[in-house]
């Protein structure tokens, strides 16, 4: 009711919410790309963490046309598709690929990271699959 005290409330729903919160807080409170200074010089703060905590960005998100591969250009995209595939960049199938518009491009990439087809139309070997599912860009 209105007589509860919300601190009481928040605290009643234990400590992984806690946590939760408070690591939601201190996010927020944080400059990307804000450094810090150790023992052997300029560190950089994100990366710190995320090596403690073994974040992943492919574990909540992956790349796609929309959210992705339609903001980078043309030539971004043929270099990302023939570094993932290792096809022939003077095979049949990548000259059409090359020769598409960027926004079919976009979504081939898009196919290419999400569809199994696709990734068998490109001959993607176990290897190639571990690292389409790992890659993120750069900075990222």
């Amino acid at each position: 009711g209105e007589d509860a005290n919300p601190f009481e409330a928040f605290r009643a729903k234990g400590e992984k919410h806690r946590n939760a919160a408070l690591a939601l807080i201190v996010a927020r409170c944080l400059k990307y790309g804000a450094s810090i200074y150790g023992e052997n010089g300029k560190l950089d703060l994100f990366g710190q963490i995320e090596a403690e905590v073994k974040a992943d960005i492919r574990q909540v998100w992956t790349p796609n046309a929309e959210n992705f591969f339609s903001r980078v250009n043309a030539a971004y995209l043929e270099n990302l598709l023939a570094d993932l595939t290792g096809c022939d960049r003077g095979s049949a199938e990548f000259r059409a690929f090359a020769g598409g518009k960027k926004k079919e491009k976009a979504v081939m990439l898009e196919r290419l990271f999400s569809d199994a087809d696709t990734q068998t139309l490109w001959k993607i070997d176990a290897a190639q699959k571990a690292r389409i599912d790992a890659w993120a860009p750069e900075g990222i």
